[in-house]
């Protein structure tokens, strides 16, 4: 990693001088990569380095029968294609949000996330990013330098876009610890909808209630409840671990379950207090009849990780605890969320 980044930035501040950037991301890169020595080589133990495709921009991904489909790969250096797996991811998040895709970069980063579980990569794919966008601005100022002393081409557009690619970099690694958002509502009220949305528009990282209880739960010994209160008190204390994790390396994350509770609200706001990051409570409302018949449309068709039938909902109307007045004070209908806050 080091000899990478040490080439890198050799490259750009020969061929780009002009831009101050170079010598401040060079200042953060090194000091991140420093800081995260550690958490670099527990990767490696926990098998996070593996073999990728090692050089996955969007220029390596056509669309191919309706899918996305990655070619190219660097099959003839394993030095370069045996990575950590959320380097691989990183670099076309990076692509996208460099583009001006930011919805799409975070469509890919929360696939990725919720497939393979891995949140505990998003501490260091910030440094990823930057290192990804470095590559990048290195490439693009070399091959137009050959090009400008063979086909007498300006390098103009080239530094434009270096300076781009460098603030992006920039960007990722200095913003600070973000925002901490949980849905609030019942099963079927359109939670999962609005927090894909959000996730997308105003770009944060959704971690789902839905999907981490069955990951938990895999390879455990079943309970007679999926909602008793030991695995949803497992449940929430990963979705808080994960958001944790998430704001701490300065994305701004969204908490997607029912927030029923009472205590569980006020653990997600203590930890936003903690961590010294704006809270709100979005909440999602409709009739139960409405409930009923999105509950029974989403088991029909199969295609939600959501496990709750109409009994839950029974449960749930039940159990549901009102807000605070401390927690209204940081509730937002789901129609009104406009956030003060637009992470990078």
């Amino acid at each position: 990693m080091h000899a990478t980044l040490d080439e890198c930035l050799g490259s750009i501040e020969r061929l780009d001088d002009r831009s101050g950037l170079s010598t401040e991301v060079s200042r953060l890169v090194r000091a991140r990569a420093a800081a995260l020595g550690e958490a670099i080589q527990s990767r490696l133990q926990s098998g996070h380095v593996r073999e990728c495709h090692g050089d996955l921009h969007l220029g390596n991904i056509v669309w191919l029968d309706g899918e996305p489909t990655p070619f190219d790969c660097l099959e003839f250096d394993p030095g370069l294609r045996w990575i950590d797996t959320i380097s691989d991811i990183a670099f076309p998040f990076m692509d996208l949000l460099h583009y001006g895709r930011q919805d799409l970069a975070y469509r890919l980063l929360n696939a990725y996330l919720q497939h393979s579980g891995d949140y505990a990569g998003l501490k260091l794919l910030p440094l990823y990013v930057a290192m990804r966008a470095l590559v990048r601005a290195r490439v693009l100022l070399e091959r137009s330098h050959q090009q400008s002393h063979t086909l007498d081409a300006p390098m103009s557009a080239a530094h434009a876009e270096c300076r781009n690619l460098l603030a992006l970099a920039w960007r990722i690694l200095a913003r600070r610890p973000a925002a901490l958002v949980v849905m609030h509502g019942l099963s079927g009220s359109g939670k999962s909808t609005v927090a894909a949305g959000i996730s997308e528009t105003v770009a944060m990282v959704r971690v789902r209630s839905d999907v981490e209880r069955r990951r938990l739960r895999h390879g455990a010994r079943a309970t007679d409840s999926r909602y008793d209160t030991r695995e949803t008190d497992r449940t929430y204390e990963r979705l808080r671990a994960i958001c944790r994790i998430g704001c701490s390396a300065g994305f701004a994350m969204i908490a997607d379950a029912t927030f029923l509770s009472c205590r569980q609200r006020d653990r997600f706001m203590a930890q936003a207090r903690r961590l010294g990051v704006p809270f709100f409570i979005v909440q999602c409302e409709a009739p139960v009849d409405t409930l009923r018949t999105r509950i029974l449309a989403r088991a029909q068709s199969g295609q939600d990780a959501s496990e709750a039938d109409c009994a839950t909902l029974a449960w749930q109307l039940r159990v549901q605890e009102p807000l605070t007045e401390a927690q209204r004070a940081c509730a937002v209908p789901a129609s009104q969320f406009t956030p003060p806050f637009l992470p990078a």
